[in-house]
């Protein structure tokens, strides 16, 4: 559910779906760019007791974090994306909404009101093979929120971020919630760090 508009929030804006990247003003110079493992969740491999996809449920992977000069408006682009995706089932069917291991809720804070955002994109799929989208919304925490089902090992395209601002700060201001709630499974949160923000 969206949150009560804000002073804060992406109410009224779209996120753009970009096919032709030279269209827009994402062009420029990288002046950061991270990536940043991560490791959810716990999963016992099948032994005879636990099912015949073990028990349990894991993801690893990283987060990619980018910050670029825009060319055109000289101020910089935030971009994130999931990359280099490995699931390890629990037991159960593997389907949508039943006990495969995906990635259920993506948060990024630390946008002040200074860098609100000139634009958002996410770049087309025919952009990154196989890769999902993530589309989101500017909520009232100065941030990002994602409800997403991430489950390809490609991970995703970049969701891309035009700001107003033109110097950046890192820290621990991207979150994920993983949904692995195979046998002896759950929900595990993870906060990583070295991630790009406006300052």
């Amino acid at each position: 559910m969206r949150p009560a508009q804000t002073d804060y929030d992406f109410e009224g804006y779209d996120v753009l779906h970009v096919k032709d990247v030279s269209r827009t003003d994402l062009g420029g110079t990288v002046i950061y760019d991270e990536v940043i493992p991560f490791d959810a969740g716990s999963h016992t491999p099948p032994n005879g007791t636990n099912g015949p996809t073990g028990s349990g449920g894991r993801i690893t992977g990283a987060v990619q974090s980018r910050v670029v000069r825009s060319d055109n408006t000289k101020t910089l682009i935030f971009a994130y994306r999931f990359r280099d995706m490995t699931f390890f089932p629990g037991t159960g069917p593997q389907k949508k909404g039943s006990q495969l291991v995906n990635v259920e809720i993506v948060n990024i804070s630390g946008f002040p009101k200074t860098a609100f955002p000139v634009e958002m994109y996410v770049l087309d799929k025919s952009q990154s093979l196989g890769a999902e989208t993530l589309t989101g919304f500017y909520s009232g925490s100065g941030g990002f929120e994602f409800n997403t089902f991430l489950t390809e090992p490609q991970g995703t395209t970049f969701f891309e971020v035009l700001t107003k601002a033109s110097r950046y700060r890192t820290g621990q201001y991207l979150s994920l919630e993983v949904d692995a709630r195979g046998n002896g499974g759950g929900q595990h949160v993870v906060n990583l760090s070295r991630i790009a923000v406006p300052a």
